[in-house]
């Protein structure tokens, strides 16, 4: 099996925006063959590998709270005051197991940096060349690739005689001024077709993954220019409807997915991983990082420091709000490079219709971001972050990001999944804001210190920080992805 490739002239069709706004901080083809089969039937998955977890490793270089190591799991142990499963402030059981509150919120930001987003573009974003996203589609990928961009997205066929269940897939360079490198691919699959799909870049060369319509985990390389280096592989078969997410350590991949597809009863809903080595070789077997009671479990993300990984999804177990109304809770897990479970699931948030998490790492923290959308009917959204040490255990209670609207302290909102990034001391954040997109700033411990409001409806945001400023792809649906730069001046 192959892709079939069509490889047009791509012409120059990005324009950059580059916008200068205040901040604290300062700033970061391969040829291969004999490709194994390296597929796993679904049926040799283990019943139970890691679930339950274990202690992380030793973290000096943060100053991390005493906190009883179990705390979160919802059982009360000799060492807990309370434990109401969660790690959250303000629920009568504080985000270190202690009965109360927790303490009063104190992260606002310095209100003479009011009114950043009055800044004027000098060039409004201007949309990819390439196929169309249909409403609804999967957000796409952009990964910086040391010297220039890649973007990936998925469209609707523009080959007439392609069967409809078949899905078109772009991929496309750019450097920082917006412009095409090289001449691009555009993919078409016709069997094992497009589904959630994650792109790395390596070093040497990418890695693309996605779940495909025949109900296999897919995995291939491709070059510098996003051509395949050998054909895909499927290298878990029959796991049905899934998500992946996908890292590099620095000598091997992180592959994650959830499963549970409701028309696939014999798959639970449970996030696994592969250990995964160049040449889509298997390092080790298939591990279950984590199963719930069989509500749910999707919409995974995932950052790596080099030697622990950090996954953040969503989960519909019970306790986790009004499943019928698509509530769920957002959870995280800590693992090694080859999957064991370093600290097992911790909830960050529950209830409300929660958006897809985003993940990052910078330098000696992880953040994960998520969105709420909560009340009867839902009517409040709300942003929040949470810091992670490398060993994964919580630097504080989430905190909600502020700064999105007209006012510094109001609260950041986004209809669909979360999108960070980590650069020049700390975090990029894409939102939407009353029909607008934006990108907002925070300090390393997720203070806001500014924000920038986009001309346009931009949404479905991807990011990637190239060593100046960040580049945002928004994979609006109905439409061609649109990229932009962010620069944050010191």
């Amino acid at each position: 099996m192959a892709l079939r490739t069509v490889n047009p002239s791509l012409p120059r069709a990005v324009v950059l925006v580059a916008l200068t706004i205040g901040c604290s901080g300062a700033g970061a083809a391969g040829d291969v063959t004999d490709v194994p089969d390296g597929s796993v039937d679904s049926d040799n998955l283990p019943e139970d590998a890691g679930h339950e977890g274990g202690e992380g490793a030793e973290d000096g270089a943060l100053d991390v709270p005493a906190t009883p190591p179990n705390c979160g799991d919802g059982v009360l142990d000799p060492d807990e005051e309370c434990d109401d499963g969660n790690r959250l402030n303000g629920d009568e059981c504080d985000w270190t197991c202690r009965l109360g509150a927790g303490e009063p919120e104190d992260m606002f930001p310095d209100p003479s940096i009011d009114g950043a987003d009055d800044i004027e573009l000098g060039t409004p974003p201007t949309m990819l060349d390439g196929p169309w996203l249909p409403p609804g589609a999967e957000r796409g990928r952009l990964v910086w690739a040391e010297t220039s961009y890649a973007a990936f997205w998925l469209g609707a066929p523009a080959d007439v005689a392609t069967p409809e269940w078949a899905r078109e897939a772009q991929f496309v360079r750019l450097d920082v001024e917006g412009r095409t490198v090289g001449p691009g691919w555009r993919f078409v699959e016709p069997v094992n077709t497009f589904g959630e799909v994650d792109l790395v870049w390596m070093g040497e060369v990418f890695a693309l993954t996605w779940c495909g319509g025949g109900g296999d985990l897919m995995f291939v390389e491709l070059d510098v220019d996003g051509k395949p280096i050998y054909p895909p592989i499927p290298i878990v078969r029959g796991v049905g409807d899934c998500q992946p997410a996908l890292v590099w350590d620095g000598e091997a991949y992180g592959l994650f997915w959830t499963t549970g597809d409701p028309d696939v009863p014999t798959i639970e809903p449970a996030l696994w991983f592969l250990h995964v080595g160049r040449r889509a070789v298997r390092l080790g077997d298939v591990v279950e990082v984590y199963r719930n009671d069989g509500s749910g479990v999707y919409g995974p993300a995932a950052a790596t420091s080099g030697e622990t990984h950090a996954v953040a999804f969503l989960d519909k177990s019970p306790g986790c709000g009004d499943i019928e109304r698509s509530d769920a809770c957002v959870r995280y897990v800590l693992t090694g490079r080859g999957g064991e479970v370093l600290r097992g699931a911790t909830t960050l948030s529950i209830g409300g219709r929660m958006m897809e998490p985003g993940v990052a790492w910078g330098e000696d923290r992880f953040a994960v971001t998520w969105f709420a959308t909560r009340g009867s009917p839902y009517s409040l959204q709300l942003g929040h972050i949470g810091l992670l040490s490398s060993a994964g255990e919580l630097l504080g209670p989430p905190k909600p990001l502020r700064g999105c609207g007209d006012s510094m302290i109001d609260g950041c909102s986004s209809a669909y999944h979360s999108a960070i990034a980590y650069g020049r001391g700390g975090w990029a954040i894409a939102f939407e804001h009353e029909f607008l997109g934006g990108v907002l700033r925070t300090d390393v411990d997720g203070v806001a210190v500014d924000k920038v409001l986009l001309p346009s409806l931009l949404y479905g945001f991807d990011m990637a920080f190239d060593g100046a400023g960040f580049g945002v792809l928004a994979t609006t649906g109905g439409r061609p992805p649109t990229f932009l730069r962010v620069v944050f001046a010191p």
